[in-house]
């Protein structure tokens, strides 16, 4: 089970990846390890976390909990080595799209928003919402990503603060049924991701 100060009421997935992808809700989404390697957690802790290396991944097959469009939150503590496009999760499958293939992570720099690149949010393949700024780098930080269905609003924390917030322009029609993936995923080399 999670430990205490998850919480549990709504939980679907819960990954301390400190050496495997065991899933620790009572659903059992675990993961298949694909490459990545124990390192030092924001406790100092060694084999507390997992180093993505632009390669490395975790995913699944299928993935039960959250359905086409269905109000959700994805939270996770990470230290991002790099200023570039990577994704921390994604929906493992699914055409390219306008409102498909769901993606939380870290963009490349482009015209819109975020100019330098390294800025934080989600997109729905071509519908999208990023942080206006470039996180630290080299720094644990814990994001909190939430999408609300219905009202289509989405809403991005950073530490417990929150630093963005707007609505998506559609709604996300894609589906975690075929699974997820943590890390990269094999599109284009923009997508390769370089996290802890």
């Amino acid at each position: 089970a999670p430990p205490v100060h998850v919480p549990t009421d709504g939980l679907v997935a819960w990954y301390p990846l400190n050496g495997t992808g065991e899933d620790m809700s009572e659903l059992s989404n675990h993961l298949d390890m694909g490459g990545t390697a124990p390192t030092t957690d924001r406790w100092a802790i060694a084999g507390g976390a997992a180093a993505f290396d632009g390669s490395a991944t975790m995913s699944n097959l299928s993935f039960d909990g959250i359905g086409v469009n269905e109000s959700h939150t994805v939270a996770f503590w990470e230290k991002h080595p790099a200023d570039e496009a990577g994704v921390i999760l994604c929906q493992r499958t699914g055409p390219n799209t306008t409102g498909n293939k769901l993606h939380y992570g870290y963009r490349g720099a482009n015209d819109g928003p975020c100019i330098d690149g390294g800025c934080m949010g989600m997109d729905f393949y071509s519908v999208q919402h990023f942080t206006p700024f470039t996180a630290e780098l080299e720094t644990w930080n814990h994001w909190t990503l939430t999408y609300n269905g219905t009202t289509l609003n989405s809403q991005i924390f950073l530490n417990g603060t929150l630093v963005s917030e707007e609505p998506m322009a559609q709604p996300w029609t894609g589906s975690f049924d075929e699974g997820i993936v943590l890390g990269a995923f094999a599109q284009t080399d923009d997508d390769q991701s370089h996290f802890i």
